[in-house]
């Protein structure tokens, strides 16, 4: 952790099926940021959606100052 800003992030979502929460996950490897999803993943069906919330770590390289 000493060599990465670490922000950890509280997440909710509402989705219509599982599938839209696994192409999220998909999504987020495929950019340049380390994202570490915790669990655990709370699932709630609320009438047509379901709800979610997890927390997140996201880490990022600091930028070195250039003198």
């Amino acid at each position: 952790d000493d060599d990465f800003l670490v922000y950890e992030v509280n997440t909710t979502s509402s989705i219509h099926s599982p599938k839209s929460f696994y192409d999220f996950l998909d999504a987020i490897n495929k950019g340049d940021w380390i994202i570490g999803v915790n669990f655990p993943i709370d699932f709630k069906r609320v009438d047509d959606v379901i709800k979610s919330s997890f927390t997140m770590k996201i880490y990022k390289v600091p930028q070195k100052k250039q003198y």
